[in-house]
């Protein structure tokens, strides 16, 4: 379970950044959630929206679907996956 300090400025991050009302972030919060996360460049879009949801809802399953991202380079991609496998993001192959 997630501290009230910690949960609280979860909540203050939310509402700067999307304008969420704080009854919605309470309730994302306190729920489970899951993330599935795919697009273009690996290294760029999906590495930080994958790390932001990590450091945002840290109790949050993030998901990165490998088969559904891509990069300049292999080499790029897989160094990508990499960096968000250290990081405790579940890369699905």
């Amino acid at each position: 379970v997630m501290g009230a300090h910690l949960k609280d400025s979860i909540c203050e991050i939310w509402r700067r950044i999307w304008r969420v009302r704080p009854d919605m972030i309470q309730n994302m919060a306190d729920c489970e959630l899951e993330y599935v996360i795919g697009g273009y460049l690996t290294e760029n879009c999906v590495l930080a929206n994958a790390l932001l949801i990590r450091c945002l809802i840290p109790a949050a399953r993030v998901i990165v679907d490998a088969d559904v991202c891509a990069d300049i380079t292999p080499e790029r991609h897989e160094r990508a996956l990499a960096v968000m496998a250290d990081n405790f993001i579940e890369v699905k192959r």
